[in-house]
């Protein structure tokens, strides 16, 4: 796209480290491409490109820029558009009369096409989409033969269903036109944004209404002008708190026609919108700006300004702004997406084939959906995987009680969502019960670590206290006699048995069977102050499954306890 309307300044500009990894340069060729898209999540940065043959190619890479797959969606579409849930990704785009979805489940591997929506053969001025729980809705504009009566038109896919529900023309009311139309969500809402011109250009060098409509549950508002006579076009985004609609002003004059780049923003459920806040001057029009969200509330946005400029947005001002390319050449696509505290950001540049692409990496989400169960002898904590893409692994925590602090007990690759305690079992007739308490942490490849996840407490029996209490044999802590609960129990074919004796003494502790016939002896000796185990091993001894008996005499000290083979 032509972009003669800027007067070119190269100065070298100081890129912006706090947080950023460094620039990648991919292997995708966009040598001719005119438009990216992205879409983060667990199994990577999910890329879309249309070039100027019309071809939409997919592209899977890795937070370290390679490519783990890619395809050719269409050698005749526009307008592609892709987005995601936990369970999919989708490709919507134009193809001929239609507007078309494909959809993979397996990160890109293989592709099903879902129903195709009829829009006839008419020029177009934009496609796009937004998902949530509803489904995927997507708005587009389409006028008559010529390219002018343009009217926006919205409809919602549903993929369980696999069909289109709630069409509506969006721009029916009385002189109503829209173009470049764009898409958010929010509780309860659908906000629509567009231009009320009844035609386009590439250059977009008019001046229309930027105008918004919200369908609220299922009824449609009455339209509102955010800008009058001021826009050439737009993007509607709404953020945790806010909707906002950020839109290109056109300025005309000889030689020196450009358009600066304005926002505005209100209450989802208000009707009158802020003043305007020049978020750029001199902004080039023809590559629209993306906008994100991280998880703590701050709003990203990213223009194509001869370098990536990035401009934070808090609380509805402008906070910072700064360059996280120092190219000094034209920037022909830009895309950013959010998931969580992350941020990518992917473009192409004049003087490289190749997409580059850089990471804002924050600290990951907070893991979810820990729980614990036992399967089998012991218990398997299980939970969602986060869906940042740079998730290298998660560390495991737990507190058993009568524990004083936290343990970390192990760490699992991302690849994995379980992990099981072999160090805790269910609890036999005879054995101690504890309640154990386990937390998880997310780990990226910067080593940032998530908070916390929400505590889990099951009740077993465990051996890490019985380790413990034999590791603390400081003697001079130990003031009484105490014959320990063997563990486990039931056992087959070993168990072990702790005790612990105040002064030395001669020690003799055997096994009887049910009978009260002697099995085993295991100590009688004398032994000094302190705590000993012993193992009680049947392998060898031919003795049936049953009820046994151990007894310790130390002095005068006499205690028994009961435990069950279990063959």
């Amino acid at each position: 796209m032509k972009k003669y309307f800027f007067i070119i300044i190269l100065l070298t500009v100081t890129i912006n480290a706090q947080n950023w990894n460094p620039i990648i340069t991919t292997s995708i060729n966009v040598s001719n491409v005119t438009y990216i898209e992205n879409h983060a999540d667990k199994d990577g940065i999910h890329i879309v490109t249309l070039d100027n043959n019309n071809d939409i190619k997919y592209y899977l890479i890795d937070t370290y820029g390679s490519t783990i797959r890619s395809s050719t969606i269409s050698t005749n579409g526009d307008y592609p558009n892709i987005v995601g849930d936990e369970n999919a990704v989708f490709i919507i785009y134009r193809e001929g009369s239609y507007i078309r979805v494909k959809r993979t489940t397996d990160a890109g591997a293989s592709w099903s096409q879902r129903h195709a929506q009829s829009i006839g053969s008419n020029p177009c001025s934009g496609i796009d989409a937004a998902i949530d729980y509803r489904g995927i809705h997507v708005v587009w504009s389409i006028g008559d033969a010529n390219g002018y009566n343009m009217e926006t038109n919205y409809k919602r896919f549903d993929d369980q269903h696999n069909d289109w529900f709630d069409f509506y023309t969006v721009t029916n009311y009385a002189g109503g036109y829209g173009t470049s139309p764009t898409v958010s969500l929010s509780p309860d809402r659908v906000h629509v944004g567009y231009n009320s011109v009844d035609f386009t250009n590439e250059e977009y060098t008019y001046d229309g209404n930027e105008m918004s409509r919200t369908k609220y549950n299922n009824n449609w508002q009455t339209q509102q002008i955010i800008a009058l006579n001021e826009s050439g076009r737009g993007k509607i985004f709404t953020a945790s708190s806010k909707l906002y609609d950020f839109y290109y002003d056109f300025v005309p004059g000889m030689g020196q026609f450009h358009s600066d780049l304005y926002f505005r923003n209100r209450s989802y459920g208000s009707s009158n919108w802020s003043s305007s806040t020049l978020l750029e001057s001199f902004s080039d029009v023809t590559i629209l700006l993306s906008v994100c969200e991280t998880a703590d509330g701050t709003i990203h946005t990213y223009t194509a300004s001869g370098s990536v400029k990035e401009r934070i947005i808090i609380n509805g001002s402008v906070s910072s702004s700064s360059d996280i390319s120092n190219t000094g050449y034209w920037i022909n696509a830009l895309s950013a997406i959010s998931t969580n505290n992350d941020v990518f950001v992917s473009w192409s540049i004049g003087n490289s084939i190749y997409l580059k692409m850089r990471q804002y990496d924050g600290n990951p989400s907070k893991p979810q959906n820990l729980s614990a169960i036992f399967s089998g002898t012991h218990p398997v904590l299980t939970w969602s995987s986060n869906m940042e893409p740079d998730i290298q692994s998660y560390k495991i925590y737990k507190i058993i009680e009568g524990e004083t602090g936290w343990t970390h007990v192990a760490t699992v690759s991302s690849s994995t969502t379980q992990w099981i305690d072999n160090d805790v079992s269910q609890p036999g007739k005879f054995d101690p019960i504890y309640t154990i308490d386990y937390k998880i942490k997310a780990v990226d490849q910067s080593n940032n670590e998530s908070v916390y996840s929400d505590v889990i407490k099951i009740t077993g029996t465990t051996n890490t206290l019985w380790k413990q209490n034999i590791n603390a044999t400081e003697a001079d802590g130990i003031k009484t006699y105490e014959l320990f609960s063997n563990f486990p129990n039931p056992f087959n074919p070993t168990t072990q048995i702790t005790y612990q004796i105040p002064k030395s003494e001669f020690v003799n502790l055997v096994v009887y069977n049910n009978l009260g016939q002697l099995v085993s002896t295991l100590v009688n000796e004398i032994k000094e102050k302190g705590r000993y185990t012993v193992e009680f091993n049947t392998a060898s001894s031919g003795l049936p499954s049953g009820m046994y008996i151990y007894k310790i005499t130390a002095g005068k000290y006499h205690a028994s306890g009961k435990m069950l083979l279990m063959k």
